[in-house]
């Protein structure tokens, strides 16, 4: 699944996307090596890593004023200070960032979900896949390939690919159908409102959709 014309040896191309496994771990969760190299080809294009970043914890304080009253004057009401305070998760990916940054990596894609660096005198581009954990199954999957592969795992069994034709997958889930619509090129295309099923590992996906387990470097 690579988009790239430059093809290195499987085993100088492993040697760097180990390097930048080793490097952005400490700020991860979980972190693997997908792509054609985890398929074992023994030429790779772009190496594709698929990371879930620690997230962090953010506090913020709204305070409220609560009217007490004055011990010496009850009409008067003395203002109290009540403090709530919030806790919110926060995505981890600006340090995965800061940590490409740092180690001078030049940036072709800075989404949160999705960082393409490189460097510009030498080496392969690596395509950083960021998720969660109820979508690691579904993405690593995805990342994994190939694109043929790929193509023929979302697309339903009615249309000859793999895919049950009451299931479909979108956003790193795999969803049960509720009602469909048609696009503005008349094409199938399934509303969020059915059940998502549970699919944090490879396996389980393999298990939803009813197919024995493939092992990475057959799925061709």
């Amino acid at each position: 699944m690579s988009s790239s014309n430059i093809r290195y040896p499987f085993g100088q191309a492993y040697l760097l996307a180990s390097r930048m496994v080793d490097l952005l771990a400490p700020e991860c969760d979980r972190i693997e090596i997908a792509g054609s190299l985890r398929r074992k080809q023994l030429t790779v294009g772009d190496v594709e890593i698929v990371l879930i970043p620690k997230t962090s914890i953010r506090k913020t304080c709204t305070d409220k004023f609560k009217p007490q009253p004055d011990l010496f004057d009850e009409a008067v009401p003395i203002p109290v200070v009540d403090h709530n305070w919030k806790e919110e998760p926060i995505f981890g990916h600006e340090r995965i960032t800061r940590i490409l940054h740092e180690e001078g990596y030049e940036f072709g894609c800075n989404g949160p979900l999705l960082k393409k660096v490189f460097r510009s005198s030498r080496g392969p581009t690596f395509e950083i896949y960021l998720t969660t954990p109820e979508k690691w199954g579904v993405v690593y999957t995805i990342r994994t390939g190939s694109a043929i592969f790929v193509r023929r795992l979302v697309t339903s069994k009615q249309d000859y690919g793999l895919c049950p034709s009451n299931l479909h997958i979108h956003e790193g889930r795999v969803w049960r159908n509720g009602v469909s619509e048609r696009d503005a090129n008349g094409k199938r295309v399934w509303r969020v409102d059915g059940e998502a099923i549970d699919t944090p590992e490879e396996e389980d996906v393999f298990r939803v959709l009813g197919l024995d387990w493939i092992e990475p470097e057959e799925r061709q």
